[in-house]
């Protein structure tokens, strides 16, 4: 073969490699903006609850547009049917647990009652927030130079 043909298959590889880390860092990425999002929006409702009153679909309309992860999905599950659990199959099922409970628990209850509740769910929002911040900050950067050698091994394997 020749030496171009041998630095193509590395590079083709290299950027396999790469591609898969991109894959396995993305899931990272999409749990951290997700739990971020939602304590955006634990944070709206509370302050809807205490200051306008004007209902949790009008809260979630509103944030709907601002949202870039797949809590605008969740949200749009919400308003067509606020009784019913919105699919989280991204999600572990304790973290799916958390979400479900706070999105079938909104409403349900008294003023003082519901911001009580806000305030046990946002904690437990921000504890996976954090979790998932410091897993992304090693994870993601450790997925993507894995990659990059795992190609760059087979590449030159194949030659």
């Amino acid at each position: 073969m020749k030496l171009t043909t041998k630095l193509l298959l590395i590079a083709l590889s290299c950027a396999a490699g790469l591609l898969v880390g991109a894959f396995f860092s993305n899931a990272l990425k999409r749990k951290r903006d997700f739990f971020s999002e939602l304590l955006a929006f634990i944070d709206s409702v509370a302050s809807d609850i205490t200051f306008r009153q004007e209902g949790i679909r009008s809260v979630a309309s509103n944030f709907k547009s601002t949202c870039k992860s797949k809590l605008k999905n969740v949200l749009d599950e919400y308003e067509q049917a606020p009784d019913s659990i919105p699919l989280l199959s991204f999600l572990p099922k304790n973290e799916s647990k958390v979400v479900a409970d706070f999105f079938c628990g909104i409403g349900k209850s008294d003023l003082i009652t519901e911001k009580a509740e806000l305030s046990n769910v946002r904690s437990t929002v921000e504890e996976l927030n954090t979790k998932y911040k410091e897993k992304c900050s090693t994870r993601c950067a450790m997925f993507l130079k894995l990659g990059l050698l795992a190609g760059l091994a087979l590449g030159i394997l194949i030659i």
